[in-house]
């Protein structure tokens, strides 16, 4: 499914999925996930980043593998169609609000074994 970005963007849309893994992509009404907003400040190297999965590069944004130094990227619906693992947890660290989720994608190589 698809939502169009809040405000006078130039009618842009995204993909609801898109807007809940890239960061700096958000949602005006999260309950709702109505009003996109952030798209126009989408770091460009995200969009320039070649997808592991259809092979394509500047066809959208990307998300890149959270091992250490790893540079496999996948377009979010491309991840999820070719079951790459991906993650909700809940943040730990200084600063960190009670319940707040980081999103985590790892690709085949380093897919935790424990999967929980």
């Amino acid at each position: 499914a698809i939502k169009r970005e809040d405000g006078g963007g130039g009618g842009r849309w995204c993909h609801i999925t898109c807007a809940m893994w890239i960061p700096g992509l958000r949602f005006r009404d999260s309950v709702l996930m109505e009003g996109v907003e952030g798209l126009s400040q989408v770091r460009k190297e995200r969009m320039r980043l070649k997808c592991e999965a259809c092979q394509l590069a500047k066809a959208g944004a990307c998300i890149q593998c959270d091992f250490r130094s790893c540079t496999r990227a996948y377009h979010v619906t491309c991840a999820q169609v070719d079951g790459v693992f991906m993650h909700w947890s809940e943040a730990e660290g200084k600063g960190v609000g009670e319940g707040e989720l980081v999103q985590k994608l790892y690709c085949p190589k380093h897919e935790p074994r424990d999967k929980a």
